[in-house]
């Protein structure tokens, strides 16, 4: 058994985990794809909660190429524009390329860096799965929140990796469920449950906060649906694994996790798609705050 509590944390930059974009980027998109009708539903609530505006400015932190504010703003039928910022210049290098909209523009800049005296106030910050990577959550919380109007509303996106089901029980997806935490170097994978306490936090106080829900389940796919749903939840949890392994700061601990974890994932991959009896359920959670 590992304890994965006592495994060691590493700040990298900003971020408590490394920011791989070049590999993550593809799985950000199909994440997003997954995720847009939850999205939608949240921003049109959000709105009408929202005193109305001639023009909707957005932050969206920790935007990556882009793709998910991009596929979702447009559709809310409100005037906007949008500032994407990301820390990884490729990842902004790649949003500006794509960009054929002139509402969105980008930045190559650290959370760090943003204030109201730089770039002024914003009406709605999105972040989506950004605050679970930061050292200090709650802290850069309040920073978004300082850059929001009076009226304006904070939109975030966690994770929570307890927040699920698996029937029967199922060692090798405990496993890969539960590593990701330590492989990924101190990643906050409660974040999701801990988010509607942090926005109570928030000063000034709210005006009102609500929180909304998808589950994600493998139950009625079939083996393609099984297959995809495997590539889509799970396997990139490996992924931090392989990356373990090639870091020369690896703990003897962390390296026996990870080889532990690759196992179980080629074991899962193997097998995951044809087993219709092996349900998984998980959960995503996104946390509203609007500002008085």
């Amino acid at each position: 058994m590992h304890d994965f509590n006592t495994m060691k944390t590493k700040t990298i930059n900003q971020y408590v985990t490394a920011y791989d974009y070049a590999q993550d980027c593809d799985r950000l998109r199909l994440q997003a794809d997954n995720l847009l009708d939850l999205d939608l539903r949240v921003f049109s609530k959000t709105l009408h909660a929202m005193p109305r505006r001639n023009d909707y400015r957005v932050l969206d932190v920790g935007c990556a190429h882009g793709y998910a504010a991009r596929t979702r703003l447009p559709r809310l039928g409100v005037p906007f524009q949008c500032l994407g910022v990301d820390i990884c210049a490729e990842a902004i290098t790649q949003a500006t390329s794509e960009q054929e909209d002139e509402r969105f523009q980008y930045e190559c800049i650290s959370l760090e860096a943003l204030s109201p005296e730089t770039h002024g106030l914003f009406d709605i910050v999105f972040a989506a799965y950004v605050l679970h990577h930061l050292p200090d959550p709650a802290t850069t919380l309040q920073r978004l929140w300082d850059l929001l109007h009076p009226g304006g509303a904070l939109i975030v996106r966690g994770i929570d990796d307890d927040m699920r089901s698996l029937d029967p029980p199922n060692p090798d997806l405990e496993l890969l469920l539960d590593s990701t935490r330590s492989l990924a170097r101190g990643t906050d994978r409660h974040f999701g449950r801990r988010m509607h306490g942090m926005l109570l936090n928030l000063c000034p106080l709210p005006d009102l906060t609500f929180m909304d829900y998808k589950v994600d389940s493998t139950g009625g796919l079939d083996e393609k649906g099984r297959h995809e749903y495997y590539e889509n939840a799970l396997s990139f949890r490996a992924e931090y694994a392989r990356r373990m392994l090639d870091r020369s700061d690896a703990s003897d601990a962390e390296r026996t996790l990870a080889v532990e974890v690759l196992q179980a994932a080629a074991r899962l991959q193997a097998l995951f798609a044809h087993d219709k009896k092996q349900y998984v359920a998980l959960v995503h959670s996104v946390a509203v705050a609007l500002k008085q």
